[in-house]
């Protein structure tokens, strides 16, 4: 695999390569892991500086009220806490991550090279962790407490948890797979993306196989487009009919009764039937019972509210918190991503956009990535989200240019 890398692009690179090594499970459990989500993080925002430095015609200033303002709706909660300085700082910085990555990186990612970029350093980031695992004689495997295709046991490939290695290997399949669709056929690019495939079953972590399989599907989008435009009303409606109790029966009959699932619907049914009825906690969170605590957040959270419920739904984590003002707030920046994406006329480039969205949408009701910066995959879908929303026309241009390029070359 060949990397090509300019002065331009070395930080998205270094980024996504050091955050996916920051969450190897050796480094973690030497107590250094931190260290290396701060170095990437503060590559990613001295970037971003460049970004806004170089571009202030299209970052104008509304983008950057919407940017202060999303972060502070969603920090609230976490601000009017009596928590310390050090602990608002950190909650008001993952925050903004993830906002600025909605509202002010159109050009982080301008082209469909710097998207399977970003994919290659999370792919040796991926490396680097399953050599240090080997290396240490860390396991690589995770009990599985589901019993998925015959095995009790997924691999985690050195990362510290199943899951992130599985959406890992996703976010890899990704890049690689909206290059080749869109500027240039790589046969060595085919293979890699069948050994994510593959890492991502062999993961046995549900949430990435569902996300795998929600982008596939929906980066077909384009195929209404064939449709007249009447007809094509009457098959969505159709389709939607279909799907309601397909989803409902699905729910109650199947996705329920999956402990590790029904664990987390009872994280928040626990909190709701302890919390329901007091406003200020509803809104704010109760983020000051939870953190700087013996055992950390969640283990405070599981032994005040039940050990029988877990927080790792994405939305659940906000309620608790950020309360309803987090919920408000990302309900804001994904109306925006969604606003963004409907306007996009190239129906190939939305369809792309598309299947971005509704993966790590569908990925949140699952996992927490995108309120987590313990991993990369949160921040490389709604960064894909973002350029290709802020520079459609410059993918539409790299998509004319690459197409029916063929290429054989390790």
């Amino acid at each position: 695999m060949i990397i090509t890398i300019n002065k331009r692009e070395m930080p998205i690179f270094l980024f996504f390569s050091i955050i996916t090594l920051s969450g190897s499970k050796y480094l973690y459990d030497i107590g250094i892991s931190h260290i290396f989500e701060y170095m990437a993080y503060s590559l990613y925002f001295i970037s971003l500086f460049y970004l806004l430095k170089n571009d202030v015609k299209k970052h104008n200033n509304t983008h950057i009220v919407w940017f202060i303002l999303a972060t502070l709706i969603i920090s609230i909660g976490v601000l009017v806490q009596d928590l310390s300085l050090t602990r608002k700082f950190t909650v008001l910085f993952t925050v903004s991550v993830f906002t600025s990555a909605v509202f002010l990186c159109d050009d982080y990612f301008d082209s469909f090279r710097k998207i399977r970029l970003a994919s290659k350093a999370i792919l040796l980031g991926s490396i680097a962790a399953f050599f240090i695992a080997l290396i240490t004689k860390y396991s690589v495997l995770e009990l599985n407490t589901v019993n998925i295709f015959g095995s009790s046991y997924g691999f985690t490939g050195g990362i510290k948890y199943k899951n992130y290695f599985g959406a890992n290997m996703v976010s890899v399949f990704v890049g690689f797979y909206l290059y080749n669709k869109y500027v240039e056929k790589s046969f060595f690019d085919r293979i890699i993306m069948i050994i994510c495939a593959f890492f991502v079953f062999l993961s046995n972590s549900r949430g990435a196989i569902f996300m795998l399989l929600a982008f596939l599907v929906f980066q077909n989008y384009k195929v209404l487009g064939s449709i007249v435009r009447y007809q094509r009303i009457f098959v969505v409606l159709v389709v939607s009919l279909l799907m309601i109790p397909i989803v409902i029966y699905g729910y109650n009959h199947y996705l329920i009764n999956i402990s590790t699932y029904s664990q987390r619907i009872r994280g928040l049914t626990n909190y709701l039937n302890t919390y329901g009825g007091q406003t200020r906690d509803l809104l704010f969170g109760v983020s000051d019972m939870l953190y700087d605590k013996n055992g950390g957040f969640v283990y405070q959270f599981r032994n005040l509210f039940g050990w029988n419920g877990t927080l790792e739904i994405s939305w659940i984590m906000l309620l608790v918190r950020n309360g309803l003002f987090g919920i408000i707030g990302y309900f804001v920046m994904f109306l925006y991503c969604i606003l963004r994406v409907v306007v996009v006329e190239e129906i190939e480039i939305k369809s792309a956009a598309i299947a971005l969205l509704i993966s790590i949408l569908m990925s949140s009701l699952v996992e927490g990535y995108i309120t987590s910066v313990h991993t990369p995959v949160g921040v490389y879908f709604i960064l894909g989200i973002s350029g290709i929303c802020g520079s459609a026309e410059y993918f539409a241009k790299e998509k004319i240019m690459g197409k029916n390029v063929i290429s054989y070359d390790l």
